[in-house]
């Protein structure tokens, strides 16, 4: 009788296996179709035109981030959390619930509460760290290192230091989410002529009331923004429009005259 040699199958602790804006954008989907109705995951599987299976861990995702609430035997429906995200009152409301929302599933309170103003391990190391000490195995670890440095880059969590802390969060990044949704046409309309920008040669912000903020960058760089103190809404959309033409400036590494 031949013998076969059986790999052992090690069952990993649980783990988000897509990034918060990618939560964020399946909780909007069922947010959109139920409500704030308990909906089963067999209904979402079929309005996604997914199977069950195909669903399940993603949507166990939402739920760690704390995007989504289950109900035993009921199913499930956005949080408070979510709604305060997807309706926020305030920019600074939506910034910290995203942190919050960061700071939900299990795993990453322990990663959280371990390098807390230290520098994270590399891609390669944290998968190993992951196995040894909170029992996520094999292709689960990479896949756990991937998700949880994705989110720590995307929410920006590293200071110019490169050192983790969720304090770090930058308001800049809360509209990351929307940005991808808009990347395709702003990928259509990169064969557009830029505008080359002119260094401001003289300082016009003597005599005028402004606030500053200073943002730290990759390899010790800095950013300084000046705003006025009454500054509105309207203003605010003028700047996220200022900065989706820096990025084409960046990408195409138009020089100033």
């Amino acid at each position: 009788m031949e013998n076969r040699l059986k790999k052992e199958v090690r069952r990993s602790n649980a783990y988000p296996s897509i990034t918060l804006d990618e939560a964020l954008d399946l909780t909007e989907f069922v947010y959109k179709n139920s409500g704030h109705s308990y909906i089963k995951l067999e209904d979402i599987a079929s309005l996604m035109k997914k199977s069950v299976g195909g669903i399940s861990q993603r949507i166990g995702s939402a739920v760690q981030y704390n995007l989504l609430e289950l109900k035993s035997g009921t199913g499930y429906r956005p949080s408070d959390l979510f709604k305060k995200i997807y309706k926020p009152i305030s920019q600074n409301e939506k910034h910290q619930n995203l942190v919050d929302a960061f700071n939900s599933p299990k795993l990453y309170v322990e990663l959280i509460n371990k390098y807390e103003g230290s520098i994270l391990p590399s891609d390669v190391i944290l998968p190993n760290i992951l196995e040894r000490d909170h029992s996520i195995y094999d292709d689960a670890a990479r896949k756990a290192s991937q998700v949880f440095l994705e989110n720590v880059k995307t929410l920006g969590l590293l200071n110019s230091a490169n050192e983790f802390s969720i304090n770090n969060a930058n308001s800049n990044n809360d509209n990351k989410h929307e940005e991808k949704k808009e990347e395709v046409n702003s990928k259509s309309e990169a064969k557009n002529p830029i505008s080359r920008p002119t260094p401001n040669t003289q300082d016009d912000n003597t005599n005028l009331d402004l606030l500053k903020i200073e943002i730290g960058l990759s390899n010790n760089k800095k950013a300084v923004i000046f705003y006025p103190k009454d500054m509105t809404n309207l203003d605010v959309e003028i700047i996220k429009l200022q900065v989706s033409v820096l990025e084409k400036i960046v990408e195409f590494k138009i020089k100033p005259e």
